[in-house]
């Protein structure tokens, strides 16, 4: 799968499966509180108002306290035990980023990708629009539609990423597209051939892995001196202080996309457009921000630390030359049985990528 999709999926994953742990952790502590509440209410004494205990009533009056403060408990802690439980049924296929279903979709089972397109949902109060919902839908072809809500500039890339990855699926919205869905999923990709052909238009060119203790400013700073600027991007939260998750340049006819990933300091830039040896020459001798290849790659994968070897697998799933996928294939099989379970998984996953 194309990193750049994969860290746009991991993230839409890891948001999801954070905010589920902490509703559940929130209906845990009701739960709690709300237990606490009743045993404290079950051992205290009888309420004033039933008087004595030969008070004639007393009896029936300290029953039906006691049922109350049953049934409250009760209520109280069941409609946050449910949450709970709903929370964990949510959180637990996402234990494993790389097993969450649009991974393992478009890792092994692309061909069942039939319909990918945006959508936007406009939110209004009294007839004015307050706020926009944009989601990426992604059609199976069972009849299943899977929503996932992203800000506007991930959603055009995630459905171009998409499209790469899924060519036998239609992009885009159209009633008759909607129609042919509704009827049989299988049809909607008879239409996917011009939608395959401007996907493969708009797939990058090249790849090229920046090793990863350049820092963003060193990159963004040469990347400017060449002749590029940056592309006005929403504000978004920083994964690390001045190392932004996104990034893209334009100029000369080429766009360059950057992707980063804080968990092994991945640094890739997509180049659209243009010679890539050429950029890649100016970006390393004229510039100086050094690149990644299949020698050091191979180096990486060679290396005793896990997290150096997770890096060496990402940045070997990055690359998307044959030449360069030869040679490091001996080293990527070997992987899969290494005795890291995130070690193994990633390799797992570079090579079914590559099959």
């Amino acid at each position: 799968m194309n990193p750049a999709l994969y860290q746009l999926l991991e993230t839409h994953y890891k948001t999801r499966r954070l905010a589920l742990i902490i509703m559940g952790a929130v209906c845990a502590v009701l739960m709690i509180v709300v237990l606490g509440w009743g045993v404290a209410s079950w051992v205290d004494d009888p309420p004033a108002r039933c008087g004595k205990p030969r008070r004639r009533f007393y009896t029936s009056c300290v029953d039906r306290h006691y049922d109350q403060v049953i049934t409250r408990t009760a209520v109280l802690a069941g409609i946050p035990g449910i949450l709970l439980i709903v929370a964990g049924a949510l959180a637990f296929p996402l234990r494993d980023i790389s097993q969450a279903p649009l991974i393992r979709l478009f890792t092994a089972r692309k061909d069942d990708v039939a319909w990918v397109y945006p959508k936007r949902t406009s939110v209004r109060r009294y007839g004015v629009e307050v706020n926009q919902i944009h989601e990426v839908v992604v059609c199976t072809t069972d009849g299943k539609r899977v929503l996932l809500t992203m800000n506007e500039g991930d959603v055009q890339a995630c459905v171009r990423l998409m499209a790469a990855e899924a060519p036998r699926a239609a992009t885009g919205f159209g009633d008759d597209l909607e129609t042919r869905f509704c009827q049989n999923p299988h049809a909607v990709m008879e239409t996917a051939v011009p939608a395959a052909a401007v996907a493969q238009a708009n797939a990058p060119s090249a790849r090229l892995v920046v090793a990863p203790d350049v820092p963003f400013a060193r990159i963004d700073q040469g990347i400017r001196y060449l002749g590029f600027a940056a592309e006005p991007a929403p504000p978004a939260p920083m994964p690390i202080p001045g190392e932004p998750a996104h990034a893209a340049w334009t100029g000369k006819g080429v766009r360059i996309a950057y992707a980063f990933d804080p968990s092994v300091y991945l640094r890739v830039l997509e180049i659209f457009g243009g010679d890539p040896n050429q950029l890649a020459s100016e970006l390393a001798g004229v510039v100086g921000v050094p690149l990644l290849g299949p020698q050091q790659i191979v180096g990486l994968l060679a290396a005793p630390d896990p997290r150096t070897l997770l890096l060496g697998l990402a940045a070997a799933e990055a690359t998307g030359t044959p030449q360069s996928r030869d040679a490091l294939r001996d080293q990527v099989m070997r992987l899969q049985s290494h005795p890291d379970p995130a070690v193994a998984q990633a390799a797992q996953r570079v090579h079914r990528g590559w099959a």
